[in-house]
């Protein structure tokens, strides 16, 4: 089925899911047993073509991508890498550092190799190939900032790095909404400015007049670099001999997966002391569940939300952000004419939406319950990530050889903080519902 035929055969089911809590609302009763079967069974197929939908799409997005890239660039990349190995490098140690991931043939063969069998063992073709982006140049010394060239382990080649980031974005929502993210070659204190001019007016100007001055208060905040690991994974040396075990796919879905989960609780609940600032950590309140509302909310609290938010950001690319238990309970909600308030995307790549707004699935947003902050909404292009170079593994030969096991980790470093422009006052860029107390 084409992408359009996916995306119409989930608009059918929601048409017979509807149906069914249409008819129990007409004769004003529950759904029976053997309706809530059906509504739990079509809502998962919903979720399942949802899943393929988006599997899709991502294929056709970099599939697009790739052909699109230039050839003159891709030359430059591949035979600029292959001349860094062999020594005749002719560009600066910056503009090494500024470049693109390796995507060479070569070097993925020669990343693969290292994976196996260790930097020691590796041919001398493949260790030169290596060699460059092991962190043992004074370039990437100087990149790492910190610590001995024997610990800098190898740069991720593109394809590797690709399947980390899908696996953070799987396993964490921050880094699949709107937010701003930045790259950078160093972890040096990186300030992003803010200013909050809305309590300010222009005036009209009599004749002959003076005109007025009026100041802007400017203010700032740091984004930092915190390390970060995804702690140690051991693999059997019966593995590694194993020349039909897909290691590099396993080890960046295994490390994709663990790097996403911590930084995307950091960026989402992070406390800001010794851990990135998140979003709900800085957005404030925009709509406070009526009393006994404890794992609940309404339609009218919902468009006290959405209201809550300045129309100029709403108008940027407002998103919800919330878990999917809470987005089990949204999907039941009505407005004020019974119109269901989520609805399937059924245009190619249109997403599916919460009163017209796309959303954003975080499982590190607290569910509905007492006193939680559930429900977040608003522009996210004001929460900055900041990752710092790039991905590295690190292969570990000798601490596990009594077991006949290898170790391998993965280390990144990044940072996120809220730019409020206000302050954190009544005009957040991004505002929470926080479920009653009682």
């Amino acid at each position: 089925m084409t992408i359009a035929e996916l995306r119409q055969r989930r608009a059918s089911l929601w048409e017979q899911a509807k149906s069914l809590h249409i008819l129990a609302e007409k004769e004003k009763r529950e759904l029976t047993a053997e309706e809530r079967e059906q509504w739990d069974r079509i809502n998962a197929e919903i979720d399942g073509l949802k899943e393929t939908i988006d599997r899709e799409e991502r294929i056709a997005e970099i599939d697009s991508e790739l052909n699109d890239l230039p050839e003159p660039v891709a030359l430059r990349t591949r035979e600029g890498r292959i001349a860094a190995a062999t020594g005749s490098f002719e560009h600066s140690p910056v503009e090494m550092e500024e470049s693109v991931l390796p995507q060479s043939d070569e070097y993925n063969r020669a990343f693969r190799s290292y994976l196996r069998v260790g930097m020691g063992s590796l041919k001398p073709e493949s260790r030169a190939i290596l060699q460059p982006f092991f962190g043992a140049t004074d370039t990437e010394q100087r990149a790492l900032g910190v610590g001995t060239a024997a610990a800098g382990g190898a740069l991720v080649p593109e394809e590797f790095y690709r399947q980390v980031i899908d696996a953070m974005k799987a396993f964490g929502g921050m880094r699949q909404a709107r937010t701003t993210k930045i790259s950078t070659a160093s972890g040096a204190n990186m300030p992003i400015p803010t200013a909050d001019d809305t309590g300010n007016e222009g005036a009209i100007l009599a004749e002959n007049t003076q005109v007025g001055e009026q100041d802007m208060t400017f203010g700032s905040k740091n984004l930092g670099a915190y390390m970060y690991t995804s702690k140690l994974v051991r693999v059997s040396l019966q593995l590694m001999q194993d020349a039909a075990f897909p290691i590099a796919t396993w080890l960046a879905q295994k490390l994709g997966q663990r790097l996403g989960r911590i930084t995307n609780k950091h960026y989402t609940i992070g406390t800001g002391t010794g851990e990135p600032a998140g979003i709900l950590t800085g957005a404030t309140l925009g709509s406070l569940g009526a009393a006994g509302a404890t794992t609940t909310i309404t339609y009218e609290k919902l468009v006290e939300l959405e209201h809550s938010v300045d129309p100029p950001y709403r108008e940027q690319g407002a998103e919800w952000m919330f878990n999917d238990k809470t987005l089990q309970a949204l999907k039941s909600l009505k407005d004020g004419d019974g119109r269901p308030l989520w609805l399937p995307g059924l245009a190619v790549q249109s997403p599916d939406t919460i009163m017209g707004y796309p959303y954003i699935i975080n499982q590190s947003m607290p569910a509905m319950g007492v006193d939680a902050k559930s429900i977040l909404f608003g522009d996210f292009s004001y929460y900055f990530i900041r990752d710092v170079m790039d991905l590295r593994v690190l292969r570990l030969d000798e601490r596990y050889a009594d077991y006949l096991q290898v170790g391998f980790l993965a280390f990144m470093r990044s940072d996120g903080i809220f730019a409020n422009p206000d302050g954190g006052s009544t005009n957040s860029p991004v505002k929470f519902y926080q479920n009653s107390a009682t």
